[in-house]
């Protein structure tokens, strides 16, 4: 069973090599660098902090889309063009087929987590970026099996990518609503109070993924490693409660 799981996670690896994803990456990393130093040579304070700051937030925009992109594309791709079909009618499980998947779309979370890191530890405290980094893998870990939940119960590209991206720019803005509902020029009237019960109670159900892979830790360096448990304890939640929904979609569902 463990050899099957790994022979799948190693199939979907070589097949984000096979789409260029690698390549992709590092495009991205190189434009990131270009942009950062433009907007340092245009800024008149704290350019290396502006700097800084424009790069962990491009580079966690680009892992998430890619990753994303990534896992709805492919497993989409092998629905419609029976690939699914052809590994289960090998003597697996579509359990096991499930979790290789899984298995290869974190590994694929590592390694990009990893490739967008490695340019922020020059002239940055490492213990900073370690922290950054780990987050940043945290929050792939989550929106990989976000993604692929969406991809398996959707089957449409254009459907499980809104979906995906109105989940993340959600989960990124919870925050920001719950300041502006508990500020002090928020009105209190009977509107008011459905619109802040409606928000508490999305809030109660999605991740906080504004405490994930902050940008003060890079620009501020000092950060708690405490900081980071709060982080680990929502993924391993969600990742748990979101990957279980789809098993069982995919377990029900007539190939």
């Amino acid at each position: 069973m463990l050899a099957q799981i790994v022979t799948i996670a190693r199939y979907t690896l070589l097949e984000a090599l096979c789409n260029r994803l690698l390549w992709l990456v590092l495009l991205s990393v190189f434009l990131g660098l270009g942009f950062s130093l433009f907007l340092q040579q245009i800024a008149l304070i704290e350019s290396r902090q502006i700097q800084l700051g424009a790069l962990a937030v491009l580079y966690r925009l680009f892992a998430v889309f890619f990753l994303a992109s990534f896992v709805i594309a492919g497993m989409l791709r092998e629905y419609h063009d029976k690939g699914v079909e052809f590994f289960l009618a090998m003597p697996m499980t579509r359990s096991i087929y499930f979790f290789g998947k899984l298995l290869g779309y974190a590994t694929a979370s590592f390694l990009l987590a990893t490739l967008y890191s490695l340019p922020l530890f020059w002239g940055n405290e490492m213990g900073s970026v370690l922290l950054w980094g780990i987050s940043l893998f945290l929050e792939l870990l989550l929106m990989g099996s976000v993604s692929f939940f969406f991809a398996i119960t959707l089957t449409q590209i254009p459907s499980a990518m809104a979906a995906v991206f109105g989940f993340y720019l959600l989960s990124r803005s919870m925050g920001t609503l719950s300041l502006i509902m508990n500020g002090p020029l928020a009105a209190h009237d009977f509107m008011q109070e459905i619109v802040d019960m409606t928000i508490s109670g999305v809030g109660f159900f999605i991740p906080r993924l504004d405490g994930y892979t902050q940008t003060s830790w890079l620009i501020y360096p000092g950060s708690s490693w405490h900081e980071l448990l709060p982080v680990a304890l929502q993924t391993a939640i969600y990742m748990t409660l979101v990957s279980s929904a789809a098993l069982f979609d995919f377990c029900r569902k007539n190939l």
